[in-house]
């Protein structure tokens, strides 16, 4: 087991000392572990070129370091697929929502005029419609001449996979006012 672990540390850094002789700049390494209680090796690593260099396809090589090409057309159209069903869960949420706004109205309305003690909040967070970021980035490749578009592993989780910042909060949100999301 720790001469397995010795040999991958010993191969990680002879890559990383190949990529710098050959003329590729790592800034930084990422994933530094501890593993089983002491710092001994490196369980991940990610090598990051200058930042002004990423998006290049002559600056990158196809699937090294986490980056994907994708035909233009075909990153469109799932974009496209992930923002109509994104507004497809914010609208029945928001029917939703609205729908018991209206209900919690109703009751204070119908205690207050009986003479009970009424609430004047209500915690209804109001679901959010995300949909302008994805026609800004639909927009923003459809204005772009080239025909693949270069995606790094975060990009690909969020527009491939729709794994945005705030899909957690807006997936909980939109399932409090919805039987089924």
């Amino acid at each position: 087991m720790e001469l397995e672990k010795l040999k991958k540390l010993h191969n990680i850094t002879c890559e990383m000392l190949g990529a710098i002789l050959s003329g590729k700049k790592v800034l930084r390494i990422i994933g530094l572990d501890k593993v089983e209680g002491w710092s001994k090796f490196l369980s991940t690593i990610s090598l990051e070129t200058e930042p002004e260099l990423w998006g290049k396809k002559e600056n990158m090589d196809k699937g090294e370091y986490g980056y994907v090409i994708i035909e233009k057309d075909k990153l469109l159209a799932k974009i496209k697929e992930n923002r109509d069903k994104h507004r497809d869960i914010f609208k029945k949420a928001l029917s939703g929502w609205e729908g018991r706004v209206v209900k919690e109205l109703q009751r204070a309305v119908k205690d207050a005029l009986s003479g009970k003690e009424f609430r004047t909040y209500f915690s209804l967070p109001q679901p959010v419609d995300h949909t302008p970021e994805y026609d800004a980035i639909i927009e923003q490749i459809e204005w772009t001449e080239d025909k693949t578009i270069d995606l790094d592993i975060g990009k690909f989780n969020q527009l491939i996979r729709d794994d945005w910042g705030w899909i957690k909060d807006f997936l909980d949100n939109a399932s409090s006012y919805m039987v089924k999301v």
